[in-house]
């Protein structure tokens, strides 16, 4: 039995497979000769790792290659259009029309082209609108409206794309949401955890040396937290979060409103076994507790902090800021 390799990193090898599948040839109802393999976990992270390695490695190819590839990509596709839409109609076994030819294809080389001169003028890097240039003018003729829908929501709290509602208000258009399903705050109403105040961090940083600094500096915070993370990098996060927040309790959502949807709730070390760590998630860490300066001793409140997780220097800043006291004069305190 013939079973297809997998590519992986530049090379082709054996698959880690949990099972096989056939395919046939949908024109013609017959098995294709090679059977496919159904691979397990491994092969996805190692997978994820080459594409996270290749994305590091693409940064240091001179823009000037990558835009002659994205543009010699584009050439290739324009010179062999006939051979495509012959393909796909053989492959799918759907009528060749017009449109693969006379719109998507055309639609593809544009976007190549767009591709490579961003990647030469390095405007990828930010997010902006220009209404002479960029793609989203042709909405301006259609009125001063920008909408975003349900699926898209979640984008409003990124980075880049925050960057670009940004960029369309300042170029004088009205934003106007249509809000849909949001996993942060969907997680936050089934959590458990307080709802009064909250703060939505976005995605934690990939490093562990950057997570953990990241956390530590929203160490101190008085709300919920609320983070996304990627599947891959779920197990790190947890023992990052173990390491700089303790024993916090913590919850995981994964698969919010899907079928597989699941709920986690304990602290972030005895987590790792508890779920799936297939789909995405939202991780809710709740609030810091400090006790009221007024009735509470300096040296129990530098305690209770340190039996939150807490470094005892890291506490001893917390306290002598909310007492407006000085880090010596603290440390005097819990030192006699």
């Amino acid at each position: 039995m013939d079973v297809a390799q997998v590519l992986i990193d530049g090379k082709w090898r054996a698959a880690d497979a949990e099972g096989t599948f056939h395919a046939e040839n949908p024109a013609t109802g017959k098995a294709l000769p090679l059977t496919f393999p159904i691979s397990r976990w491994s092969d996805c992270d190692a997978a994820l790792t080459a594409a996270a390695k290749a994305a590091v490695e693409l940064r240091t190819i001179e823009p000037t290659k990558v835009a002659a590839f994205l543009e010699a990509y584009a050439n290739n596709i324009e010179a062999n259009v006939d051979a495509i839409v012959a393909a796909a109609a053989e492959e799918t076994a759907l009528a060749a029309t017009p449109r693969l030819k006379d719109v998507e294809l055309p639609r593809t080389t544009n976007q190549l082209r767009q591709a490579a001169a961003a990647v030469r003028e390095q405007s990828w890097r930010h997010a902006t609108l220009d209404l002479e240039k960029n793609i989203r003018s042709c909405l301006a003729p259609l009125g001063p409206v920008v909408v975003f829908g349900p699926n898209n929501f979640p984008f409003a709290f990124n980075g880049v794309s925050g960057g670009d509602f940004a960029a369309a208000i300042a170029a004088g258009i009205t934003v106007v949401p249509i809000p849909g399903a949001n996993a942060a705050i969907t997680a936050l109403s089934a959590s458990g955890l307080p709802t009064d105040a909250f703060r939505f961090c976005g995605f934690l940083p990939p490093k562990t040396t950057q997570r953990r600094k990241f956390l530590e500096q929203l160490k101190p915070e008085t709300c919920t937290l609320i983070f996304y993370e990627a599947p891959h990098r779920i197990l790190e996060a947890l023992e990052d979060i173990a390491a700089v927040m303790g024993s916090r309790e913590v919850v995981l959502a994964r698969e919010l409103t899907k079928l597989h949807e699941e709920f986690a709730r304990g602290k972030p070390a005895d987590l790792a076994n508890t779920l799936s760590t297939r789909g995405e998630f939202t991780i809710l860490i709740s609030k810091a507790t400090v006790a009221d300066p007024v009735d509470t001793p300096i040296e129990d409140q530098v305690t209770a902090l340190e039996k939150q997780g807490m470094a005892r220097m890291d506490a001893i800043k917390q306290v002598a800021k909310s007492r407006g006291l000085s880090k010596r004069e603290v440390y005097k305190i819990v030192s006699e």
